[in-house]
């Protein structure tokens, strides 16, 4: 017993050295161990969680199926119901919003459509199988619903997504809200001349932007150049065009272009000013020289007696005249005639009205103030850029 004991006195050292490296290699294996276990504890969530995704993507793809199929067969139903619609086809020749709108959304048949279409869309938003930021993945699914669909059901779709006058027979906001998130019409053209030029977009926004707009800005320039203030200037109610409020309120091919139109209409107008007023001169020495022209012919008033002009004096105080107390063409008739040619009182009216603006862009064009002038007009022009976008974006629900 007492060797034992001197022995193990003798080893102490030895032993401990020993039990020391038993308990690290058992700490070891037990890490060891502890690894393996969790690598095979996420083997299993990962292939769990697969199976899981798996599952969800194929219960979402059975019933986005279903809800394609049932779909297609109400998507038979509009196909039919608009051919045969020449109400609605009327008033889409005649592109008043309010008017294709109010006819649209009191037809069961659209209604039952798009309500299916806002079910759809929702289901993709809500129940999708992958994480909200997964888009392109969306987008697939939401391509397979929009390549059955004709470019005028797309229109009927974007006409009920305007913000008019909910019927409560459909949820016009949250469509017009999804119908925008999904970027549902971002290929779309809807109107059957924007697809005849789909290779001259920007050409075809600025035709049918000029016909609308431009034209209106430039008639009330040409008032205020000719001296009428902002103020007395009475801006008409203006129809709102379907073809706008549709290119406006969603995202697709023209709405870049028909933005930019707005956005430069300011300068453009400034330039066509600049230009005017170049071209004035040689306008008015146009106009002055006809005249003499004119000398020997018979005016002809109705209930006045005829009158021959005698010389072009006579002929200038007739216009002065007429500068002072302008007649209506349609409610008066006149005639000026040489007996081989007949000059009618709205050719009288117009050409008369042209020179008295073109006498308007001379006089702007010397005067020592015309800078500060244009600018005004101008600001007054971006005034009413800014009223159109506002009627414009009346239609969304942003």
């Amino acid at each position: 017993m007492i060797i034992f004991w001197d022995t193990v006195k003798e080893n102490v050292e030895v032993i401990g050295t020993l039990a020391t490296s038993l308990a690290f290699l058992a700490t070891a294996w037990a890490a060891y161990e502890a690894r393996h276990s969790a690598k095979a504890a996420m083997r299993a969530t990962r292939l769990t969680a697969a199976s899981l995704l798996e599952m969800k993507k194929s219960s979402f793809k059975e019933w986005y199926g279903l809800l394609l199929e049932q779909h297609n067969k109400l998507l038979e139903d509009v196909n039919k119901t608009l051919l045969d619609d020449s109400q609605y086809n009327a008033k889409l020749s005649i592109n008043i919003t309010k008017g294709v709108y109010y006819h649209a959304t009191k037809k069961p048949t659209y209604i039952k459509y798009v309500n299916h279409i806002t079910l759809i869309l929702n289901y993709l938003d809500k129940d999708f199988y992958l994480p909200s930021s997964a888009d392109s993945e969306k987008k697939s699914y939401i391509e397979q619903l929009r390549n059955s669909i004709s470019p005028k059901v797309s229109l009927l779709i974007a006409i009920f997504g305007l913000n008019i006058d909910n019927n409560n027979t459909y949820d016009a906001k949250k469509l017009y809200s999804l119908l925008r998130k999904h970027n549902f019409f971002e290929n779309e053209l809807f109107f059957e001349e924007a697809i005849s030029k789909v290779h001259y977009l920007d050409s075809y926004v600025a035709e049918i932007f000029n016909e609308e707009y431009r034209r209106s800005v430039e008639f009330y320039v040409d008032k205020m150049i000719s001296g009428c203030t902002a103020s007395k200037l009475n801006t008409i109610y203006r129809y709102q065009r379907l073809t706008f409020a549709v290119l406006w309120s969603y995202n697709n091919p023209c709405r870049q272009h028909l933005q930019q139109r707005f956005n430069d209409l300011p300068l453009h107008m400034r330039n066509s000013i600049e230009l005017n007023m170049e071209k004035a001169a040689e306008k008015v020495a146009n106009f002055k020289s006809c005249l003499p022209g004119f000398v020997g012919w018979e005016l002809k008033i109705a209930d006045r007696k005829l009158r021959v002009i005698r010389d072009e004096k006579e002929l200038k105080r007739l216009i002065n005249l007429y500068y002072k107390h302008p007649f209506d063409s349609q409610q008066t008739s006149i005639v000026l005639t040489n007996g081989a040619t007949n000059r009618f009182g709205y050719e009288i009216e117009q050409c008369l009205s042209d020179c008295a603006l073109d006498n308007a862009y001379l006089e702007l064009r010397t005067n020592q103030h015309k800078q500060k002038v244009i600018d005004g007009i101008v600001s007054e022009v971006e005034k009413m850029v800014d009223q159109f976008k506002i009627e414009l974006n009346s239609f969304g629900f942003n």
